[in-house]
């Protein structure tokens, strides 16, 4: 999490998502944050326990609601914050803060409502972040920038199944059938890691540790490809053949620091720039795209990556205000 939640009041710490896993659902892994999160911040307590108070006040009685529903309710939510509290960030008074409560409960109820009675937890890793996540058999999950994962905690035990639009580096405890479902094709294992790239179109799947099982969708007359370590596997985004090849498993991965091309075209690089560092790139000429590079990225710094991947290709590149890069040739 990179929520900066010294910066929030009560009434927005009650409308987090996250605070409410640990208040309503007790998630083992928000309890773990949070009370990590309380003993870093002790002059914080009696916001949290206000804060506390106010979701477990809720009584979830609405009926669920459409997500444009949701989006127009906190909109008004943010509207009667904002009416509260005009231009310049004086101190509300006690009175108005709970009638800012009042009138926000009812709408928060209906959120609550539509969250808790949704079967899946969904995990997101924003642009320019990468986190990790431990799901309820404590198997680890590290999602690369723009990635997320959606599964049925409830459920966890009977059917580990989980959903990936992104990338992310699986370390699964041993059990029973584990399985990531993309819209590419599915990985299936028991106990082991493996890595699962499904950005621009991709479906690339490596193999780790232990033993790794991959169909891909709508591959025609191809046998499920079984990985061992140090075998990965990718899905042909023009012909939709799957093809095995190996990989160095002393070398660092992504959500080691270092993230690495062979033979990739620039349009994949610099998408995967724009999400690694937040930004938007734009081209000046369509041909820079098919371009072929062979190199890394340094996250740590955005100049750096631009001079290492641009400089080889003989391209410029300026920045146009605060996250827009325009790249062309020199």
């Amino acid at each position: 999490m990179n929520n900066d939640y010294t910066t929030y009041d009560a009434l927005e710490l009650a409308g987090d998502a996250w605070f409410i896993q640990w208040i309503v659902e007790g998630d083992p892994e928000a309890q773990r944050f949070w009370e990590t999160w309380q003993a870093a911040h002790p002059e914080k307590q009696a916001m949290l326990k206000e804060a506390s108070k106010l979701v477990s006040a809720i009584h979830f009685k609405e009926e669920p609601t459409s997500p444009d529903k949701i989006k127009s309710i906190w909109q008004n939510i943010d509207t009667i914050i904002e009416k509260d509290n005009p231009s310049q960030p004086a101190k509300r008074s006690p009175v108005l803060r709970w009638i800012a409560y009042a009138a926000a409960a009812a709408s928060v109820a209906i959120v609550f409502f539509f969250m808790l009675n949704k079967p899946e937890t969904r995990i997101m890793a924003n642009k320019a972040e990468q986190m990790q996540y431990y799901l309820p058999d404590s198997s680890l999950v590290q999602l690369n920038a723009a990635s997320a994962i959606v599964f049925n905690a409830k459920k966890w035990k009977e059917n580990r199944t989980i959903q990936l639009d992104g990338e992310a580096y699986f370390e699964v405890k041993k059990g029973s059938t584990f399985t990531v479902e993309t819209a590419r094709g599915s990985v299936e294992v028991l106990g082991t890691s493996f890595n699962v790239n499904t950005h621009d179109g991709r479906f690339e799947v490596a193999c780790f540790t232990g033993k790794v099982k991959v169909d891909a969708v709508g591959q025609v007359g191809q046998q499920a490809n079984i990985l061992t370590p140090g075998k990965k596997v990718s899905l042909d985004r023009v012909s939709q053949i799957m093809q095995a090849d190996t990989f160095n498993l002393s070398r660092k991965n992504w959500y080691e620091g270092n993230i690495e091309f062979q033979t990739a075209l620039l349009e994949d690089v610099f998408s995967e720039m724009e999400r690694q560092f937040d930004i938007s790139i734009e081209i000046e000429e369509e041909a820079i795209l098919k371009e072929v590079y062979t190199g890394f990225l340094i996250r740590e710094n955005l100049d750096s990556t631009l001079t290492v991947v641009c400089w080889p290709k003989e391209l410029r590149w300026e920045k146009k205000g605060t996250n827009v890069v325009v790249i062309g040739y020199q």
